[in-house]
């Protein structure tokens, strides 16, 4: 979990110029980098320059993140915390000296039901992306990875324009399309594919429970860049990560732990996920320091469509672009569509409801829920994903070693965001 610190009249000055989340399709956006040319002259962005040099240290104490009080000591200051999954950043504000915004869940007993409903949708849909993947009937994980995400382009694209048509007068699609924001959504999108490639290669090659611990320890590679930055890190995260590689230590020793049909070493395949892992740190970092406001399902599909031009280009690269550029059912980027049954299964059931369920519930959940619930909840992806992998006839079963590493896994993944957060408290107070 990604920690920024801000003062409430900078979010004040930013939600006027461009807005703030309201209902999710309606208003609701994601964090981005950029400032149009109106926006640079702003008094945010001149208090930005002038008080750059006095924050200095403190950045260094949050880890070279993006840590601002613009707007004087006066200004209560508050706390933003962010959460980036499979690619994408959702983030909430803490003000510390006022109480928190009671969640929808907690109004009503009809609400906490459908609060539970979002929960387990993006949950469960997030911990099947990769045993589903694997799934697909081509011979190669990365052409694997090409038909999933074209398939959700063809979903997206329609809900995108149809999303400009309904709010034609509070989106526009030129400032979306502009360089910048092209130029960022491209960013975005190659560290996210690296990411998602981690993912699919590691579940074709190891425990799928193994891969999606590895694909979801970016936060070691953040405690990794605090250290090297000589940020602080509190005691709570050290704790937190000893847990951690504790329990990664019991899942890779579960002699049970077996990949059905697994296409080479399964340590290998735990690798490749963890570095791939690190262009998921990267990502996230990258959006901590980001301020322009985009709207989800805009950002999305525009890092779909990115997505899948890297994914062709590498697949070409490692496969020859003979067989990827064609419609080979076996090496073909674009073989799903010569298939109908593939094509169908993509369409029908992948697209919909293991890619813009998942998304979008990710952000519907914030309306019901505090990020720290939504945030526990994500813990529980790799054990679905090991339930999923083993009914599939992926995975053989585990045994108690991988549901007890696990189990440390989440609880040490929870001390060290609970540090953290600590952490953002106690500069808070020293401000």
């Amino acid at each position: 979990m990604n920690i920024v610190v801000r003062t409430a009249d900078e979010l004040n000055l930013s939600r006027r110029a461009s807005g703030f989340m309201g209902n999710l399709l309606n208003d609701s956006q994601i964090s981005f980098d950029m400032l149009e040319e109106e926006d640079e002259l702003t008094p945010m962005a001149i208090n930005t320059t002038r008080r750059r040099a006095q924050l200095n240290n403190l950045s260094q104490v949050m880890g070279g993140m993006n840590v601002m009080n613009l707007s004087g000591a006066a200004s209560p200051i508050i706390v933003e915390t962010s959460i980036v999954m499979h690619g994408f950043t959702m983030k909430e504000e803490i003000n510390p000296l006022e109480p928190s915004d009671v969640k929808l869940a907690f109004t009503s007993t009809k609400n906490l039901v459908i609060g539970i409903l979002i929960l387990l949708c993006f949950v469960i849909s997030g911990a099947m992306v990769g045993p589903i993947t694997v799934y697909l009937p081509a011979k190669s994980p990365l052409i694997k990875g090409c038909w999933r995400t074209q398939s959700n382009i063809i979903i997206g694209f329609p809900l995108m324009f149809m999303l400009y048509i309904w709010k034609k007068d509070e989106l526009s699609f030129r400032r979306d399309t502009s360089l910048k924001m092209i130029t960022n959504s491209a960013i975005t999108a190659f560290f996210g594919f690296i990411w998602y490639v981690g993912l699919i290669v590691g579940c074709s090659m190891t425990v799928t429970s193994h891969a999606m611990v590895m694909y979801s320890s970016t936060g070691v590679y953040m405690l990794v860049f605090s250290i090297i930055m000589g940020s602080l890190v509190h005691k709570f995260e050290l704790y937190g990560y000893a847990l951690f590689f504790l329990g990664v230590f019991l899942l890779f020793t579960d002699p049970y732990a077996v990949k059905i049909g697994g296409s080479g070493n399964q340590y290998i395949g735990d690798l490749i996920t963890f570095l791939g892992a690190g262009a998921g740190a990267i990502l996230g970092f990258y959006n901590s320091r980001n301020s322009k406001l985009i709207h989800p399902v805009v950002i999305m599909n525009h890092c779909l469509v990115f997505s899948s031009i890297f994914q062709i280009t590498f697949a070409s690269f490692m496969l020859g672009p003979s067989r990827v550029l064609s419609f080979d059912t076996e090496y073909g980027a674009f073989g799903w569509i010569a298939d109908t049954d593939t094509f169908w299964f993509l369409v029908l059931i992948v697209a919909p409801f293991n890619g813009m369920t998942c998304n979008i519930a990710f952000y519907a959940s914030y309306y019901y829920w505090p990020m720290e619930i939504i945030a526990g909840a994500i813990l529980t992806e790799p054990f679905i994903s090991q339930i999923v992998g083993v009914l599939m006839g992926q995975d053989g079963i585990p045994g108690f070693r991988t549901i007890f590493g696990l189990t440390i896994i989440t609880l040490g993944t929870l001390v060290a965001g609970y540090g953290t957060r600590v952490k953002a408290v106690e500069i808070i107070e020293k401000i």
